[in-house]
């Protein structure tokens, strides 16, 4: 629940005809943590304080999962 506090409107369900089908989750992450977690295959996970709210007009990078 925290990483849903920190960006609300990053997650979202999925539906076709009513059906729950899948979920997508974007969140904007810290360019170092990036690097870290991705290019240098550290083995880490991305966590909270990698994270950074998502504030309009402000240029981010972000990871998805679905």
């Amino acid at each position: 629940m925290p990483w849903f506090n920190l960006a609300p409107k990053g997650d979202y369900v999925l539906e076709h005809n009513g059906i729950v089908v899948g979920y997508f989750s974007m969140q904007a992450i810290k360019s170092e943590s990036i690097k870290d977690v991705f290019d240098n295959k550290s083995g880490r996970s991305v966590q909270l304080e990698d994270m950074e709210p998502i504030v309009p007009g402000k240029p981010l990078e972000f990871m998805s999962q679905a």
